[in-house]
């Protein structure tokens, strides 16, 4: 059985503040008949077709429900965090401890792009 990753983890927030970034980029969210299941978590009358232009009250509840989302896998990873601040390779899914490789690149490398995408910044 696997355990969550935190690359993998920090790495599905990143992907969310960067559609964030680029709605504010785009100044608008367009809904098509493939995206709308995932904006109704965020905006239930969300419809297809429908565009939601920066500012709106749509466009400002479905960004904030993403970032609240995206934030939630940050403090799931942070929870699963060394007191030190060192981050392995994967956390037990058991019992939260880290496993794998012991202060994997990687893992810090996913926290700086995510922490970047966050804060609207292009990642490296």
């Amino acid at each position: 059985m696997a355990n969550p990753w935190f690359i993998c983890t920090f790495t599905v927030a990143e992907t969310l503040f960067t559609a964030v970034n680029e709605f504010h980029s785009t100044g608008s969210i367009g809904v098509s008949a493939l995206s709308q299941s995932f904006y109704q978590q965020f905006f239930p009358s969300a419809a297809a077709g429908s565009s939601y232009a920066a500012g709106s009250t749509e466009y400002n509840t479905i960004v904030s429900g993403i970032r609240n989302y995206a934030d939630t896998f940050v403090a799931t990873a942070q929870r699963h965090v060394r007191e030190n601040g060192s981050l392995s390779e994967q956390f037990s899914r058991f019992d939260g401890f880290q496993k794998g490789a012991r202060d994997l690149t990687w893992s810090y490398a996913s926290f700086l792009t995510t922490l970047s995408a966050r804060n609207g910044e292009t990642a490296f």
